[in-house]
């Protein structure tokens, strides 16, 4: 799964914000928000952030049982 700091990244970002609006709210640097990235695309198994942010919107609106 994801660490906590790569949720809280992937959460802003499939909301739509900018990975440099993730950075300034999140009070880190853009590369840590940007590797962050890189590790959910990794663990997605996606090789693009809108794929990620695709996946990520599919999961998020998936019925639970």
């Amino acid at each position: 799964g994801l660490t906590r700091a790569q949720a809280r990244v992937a959460r802003l970002v499939a909301g739509g914000a900018s990975a440099a609006a993730t950075s300034e709210r999140l009070g880190v640097r853009l590369s840590t928000v940007r590797h962050h990235l890189e590790q959910v695309r990794r663990k997605l198994g996606v090789s693009s952030t809108a794929a990620a942010v695709a996946r990520l919107h599919a999961v998020m609106d998936a019925p639970t049982v």
